[in-house]
C-alpha cells in the first residue's frame, strides 16, 4: 500500500467543537453531554493525538446507530464510601462519565487523603490521560487503569488471536510548570493510530502488528481481518503483556465487570486513583523535588538526531498551545469522514482556518 502524500488543513479549536457538539447532539444527547464529549475528542486533536480526536466521530455516531451507546443515559455513582466509588455509565457516553470519576477522585481524596473511583459499562473513554491531567493540574497525583470488554484488538503475548484491547494506562503528577503525564497503550500502538493509517491508505511500521496466521504485516487492514496489535516491547514483548493484563483486572474485575468476556457491546471500564500530597510529604516540597528531578533529567547532552531531552507530558502540552494558536491540522481522509458525516446528517461542514 503506498503511502500518500498529504498537506493537511487547519480547523479552529472552537469550529471542531461545534461540529463534533453537532453530530453528538444529532443522536438525541443532551447539550451538556454532548459539549463534554465534544470537548473530550478535540483536547485530544490538540494534544496532538488525532487517534483519540475527531476522527471518532463516525465511530460515535455508528455505535449509537446500532445500539452499542444509549445516547441519553447519564452516569451514576453506584455506591461510594469516604475514599472510594463505582460509577455505573449504563452504556452511555465515556467522557461524562471519566469527568464525574474525576469529580468524585478530587473531592474524596481531598477529604481523606487517597481516592479511588471505579468506572464500568462506558462507552470509548478516549484519552485517558485527560482525566489524570485534570487531577494533576488540581494538585493531585493521578493514576488511570483501562481496560474493555467486548471488542479485542490485541493479542496476547505468545497468542495470535485477540483477546483485549490497547488497555492504557496514564499517570500524572503536579509540578510547578506543567504536570509530568504519562499515557500510553499497553499495546504496540493504539488502536486509532491503527484506523488513521487505515484511513490515510499507509502502510505501517514493521513490529506493530500481525495478521491473521500471526504473521509480521504492515497492512492495518490486517488487525480487523482476524489479526491483531503486539503487546509493546518487541522481543520483550511480555512486559507489555503483563501491564495490559493488570489494567484489564484493575480496571474491571475490582468493580466486578466482565473481563475479557467477547459478548454484548463495546464497553471500557477503568480505575482511577487520587492521592493528595498534603496527606503524605506536602504539595509544596513534591513540587520542588518535581521541578529539581525535571531540570536534571533534561540537562542531560542528547543522542544525534535529539534536540532537547523533554519530560512526559511535554510534546502535548506544546502541541495544545501551538495549535490553540495555529490552528489543528487535519489530514484530508479525516476530512472527508467527516464531510460524509456531515452531509449524511444535513449540518454544516466544518469550515478550514484562514488566517
Amino acid at each position: 500500500m503506498p503511502d500518500t502524500n498529504d498537506t493537511p488543513s487547519t480547523y479552529d479549536a472552537d469550529e471542531l467543537q461545534r461540529f463534533a457538539e453537532g453530530v453528538i447532539g444529532f443522536t438525541g444527547t443532551g447539550p451538556e453531554q454532548a459539549a463534554v464529549v465534544a470537548r473530550h475528542l478535540v483536547e485530544g486533536n490538540l494534544a496532538g493525538l488525532e487517534s483519540h480526536g475527531v476522527l471518532r466521530l463516525r465511530q460515535y455516531y455508528d455505535a449509537v446507530q446500532a445500539s452499542e451507546i444509549d445516547p441519553t443515559v447519564l452516569p451514576a455513582v453506584e455506591s461510594e464510601t469516604a475514599g472510594t466509588a463505582v460509577v455505573d455509565a449504563h452504556g452511555g457516553w465515556g467522557a461524562p462519565a471519566g469527568y464525574l470519576a474525576v469529580e468524585l477522585a478530587e473531592r474524596k481524596a481531598r477529604a481523606v487523603g487517597v481516592a479511588a473511583v471505579s468506572v464500568k459499562n462506558a462507552a470509548h473513554i478516549g484519552r485517558s490521560g485527560s482525566y489524570v491531567l485534570r487531577l494533576a493540574e488540581e494538585g493531585l497525583v493521578a493514576q488511570l487503569f483501562c481496560g474493555l470488554v467486548s471488542a479485542a484488538f490485541v493479542v496476547p503475548w505468545g497468542g495470535r488471536e485477540a483477546r483485549f484491547g490497547t488497555n492504557p494506562i496514564a499517570i500524572a503528577i503536579p509540578s510547578g510548570d506543567q504536570p509530568v503525564v504519562i499515557d500510553m497503550a499497553t499495546s504496540a500502538s493504539a488502536e486509532g493510530k491503527v484506523q488513521v493509517y487505515r484511513n490515510a491508505g499507509r502502510t505501517m511500521p514493521e513490529g506493530l502488528i500481525i495478521d491473521a496466521e500471526g504473521h509480521p504485516s504492515t497492512d492495518p487492514n490486517d488487525v480487523y481481518r482476524g489479526g491483531g496489535i503486539l503487546p509493546f516491547g518487541g522481543a520483550n514483548g511480555h512486559k507489555g503483556y503483563g501491564l495490559a493484563v493488570m489494567a484489564d483486572l484493575l480496571g474491571g474485575a475490582l468493580s466486578g465487570s466482565h473481563v475479557g468476556v467477547r459478548v454484548g457491546s463495546f464497553r471500557n471500564h477503568f480505575l482511577l486513583t487520587a492521592i493528595d500530597p498534603d496527606a503524605l510529604g506536602g504539595a509544596e516540597a513534591m513540587r520542588a523535588i518535581v521541578d529539581e528531578y525535571s531540570q536534571w533529567l533534561k540537562s542531560s547532552a542528547t543522542q544525534p538526531g535529539f534536540a532537547e531531552v523533554l519530560m512526559p507530558g511535554e510534546p502535548e502540552s506544546r502541541n495544545a498551545a501551538e495549535r490553540l494558536r495555529e490552528g489543528i491540522p487535519l489530514d484530508s481522509s479525516t476530512v472527508e469522514l467527516l464531510d460524509v458525516l456531515a452531509d449524511e446528517l444535513g449540518i454544516p461542514r466544518i469550515k478550514e482556518q484562514h488566517r
